[in-house]
């Protein structure tokens, strides 16, 4: 036997003993300082004759074997973990009998929000509403694909239907007119089909919320950015510059539980301190908690017109996270008289990527039919792969942008020494694309940076406090 190339050994200081991570099996163990001077001495498990080595009995050895710690002497873990990348990759790229499409009627927005990305495409002069002819071809793509897979068994995965922007409250005509007669071909071909929004809330009043009904758009993302007091000046709305927050929140209290609300509070090394006192108004004008809404953090990962960096370290947000994922727990207990528990997040070597961009039959739609494979790059035409009209005529794009982690990207990042490999999804390659540069904070999974502070808060939470932590599940 040998040892495996993935394991990670973490210091406990809180209980003087090691975790002992693997990252192929996603095992963690408890080790005491023989185990681990076992697994870093610098031996051959084939000698016999190596004091340590024969310290460890069977019954232990067959305990390391089996979590992946150890591994026979002919296998490649290396050939083992690529084959799974491989695998996960393939099944998002070129899965069929799915479509994906975000659509943007308009590029125009009634707010002026101070890190949007979008401000920085100022060569798209395209920011007027989607004309009829861009909207027939939509509905033309979508009937042609539910036809192509008639004869399928049945779509496991949802087709889904996206609203993004600009603010596509802003277009209401056209969600109303493309929305509702996707639903009737959906209907006619009995496909599963997923329906959302992304707004920044404005316009979501009675009005909106009925064309949103109607056409069975029922999943609605908004987004703030604290408190009013900074949530006003990062979110600007110039019709009314103090009052954003106020009409927000306003229209989310009067959102029936029909609608599934996620509310995304952004977050950054200024505002973080700020969390707590978003949480209250919440709170407060009771919106939370609702078993309709779900309330989440996101990182900013854009920078200003002025080029300030408003982003966050990634084992710095993680943390925020948790502690604001904790202090929504001890709230709603507490406003429900409840005995919700603390879920753990743990490392898996399940390969998620982003459909969007590497997906085949996934696209972005500009009002003017526009293309694009990530929505950070809508309104950029020096980004757009192509024109919806294209898509008619038989052609996908495959070719011409993908967001896909070549092996030459992995080798320039050092992915295949990399102990995290195994459950490194890999964050988006974009800013790669865009730029030509390699910038490991926005390149790399999350894991390499907050791994071992994720591993160690969870052991010593669940011995510190059983009763706050859900059963884990297994995956």
């Amino acid at each position: 036997m040998k040892r495996s190339i993935y394991n990670i050994i973490i210091e406990n200081k809180d209980y003087n003993n090691w975790l002992l991570f693997n990252s192929r099996i996603c095992s963690l163990l408890e080790i005491d300082e023989h185990v681990k001077k076992y697994l870093e001495g610098d031996f051959n498990f084939q000698e016999n004759n190596y004091q340590e080595a024969q310290q460890l009995n069977e019954e232990d050895k067959t305990a390391l074997y089996e979590s992946g710690i150890l591994v026979d002497d002919d296998f490649d873990e290396l050939t083992d973990v690529m084959g799974l990348d491989k695998k996960g990759y393939d099944l998002y790229e070129n899965i069929e009998n799915y479509l994906n499409l975000t659509i943007c009627p308009t590029y125009g927005c009634n707010m002026r929000c101070s890190y949007c990305y979008e401000s920085f495409y100022k060569d798209s002069k395209n920011y007027g509403m989607m004309n009829e002819e861009v909207q027939q071809d939509i509905i033309n793509l979508y009937t042609n694909h539910c036809v192509k897979n008639k004869h399928k068994s049945d779509n496991i995965i949802a087709d889904t239907i996206s609203w993004y922007g600009g603010e596509p409250l802003l277009n209401l005509k056209v969600i109303n007119n493309v929305q509702g007669q996707i639903n009737k071909i959906q209907k006619q071909f009995n496909r599963k089909l997923k329906r959302s929004i992304t707004t920044n809330g404005i316009l979501l009043n009675s009005k909106s919320l009925r064309v949103l009904k109607d056409n069975e758009i029922n999943d609605i993302q908004v987004t703030i950015d604290g408190p009013p007091v900074i949530h006003n000046k990062r979110r600007y709305y110039p019709k009314d510059p103090t009052k954003s927050f106020d009409i927000i929140l306003n229209n989310l209290a009067i959102i029936d539980d029909y609608f599934k609300i996620t509310i995304r509070v952004n977050v950054d090394k200024e505002n973080y301190k700020y969390l707590d006192n978003t949480l209250e108004e919440l709170v407060t004008r009771k919106i939370w908690p609702r078993k309709n809404i779900t309330l989440y953090t996101a990182n900013i990962k854009c920078h200003t017109l002025n080029n300030v960096n408003y982003s966050m370290e990634q084992n710095m947000f993680a943390k925020i996270k948790r502690e604001f994922r904790l202090k929504k727990l001890e709230t709603y207990n507490l406003l429900t008289n409840g005995n919700a528990k603390f879920k753990l997040i743990f490392p898996t070597r399940k390969k998620d990527g982003c459909i969007t961009a590497i997906g085949k039959n996934a696209y972005v739609i500009g009002p003017q039919g526009d293309i694009y494979k990530c929505w950070s790059n809508v309104g950029s035409e020096k980004y757009s792969v192509g024109n919806i009209s294209e898509i008619i005529e038989g052609d996908n794009f495959s070719n011409k942008y993908s967001f896909n982690i070549t092996s030459e990207l992995r080798n320039k990042l050092g992915c295949y020494s990399c102990k995290i490999l195994p459950i490194c999804s890999i964050s988006c390659p974009e800013s790669y694309i865009r730029e030509g540069t390699i910038n490991h904070d926005f390149l790399c999974s999350k894991w390499k940076f907050i791994l071992e502070d994720t591993l160690l808060f969870n052991y010593n939470l669940q011995k510190k406090h059983p009763e706050l932590v859900a059963p884990a599940k297994k995956v």
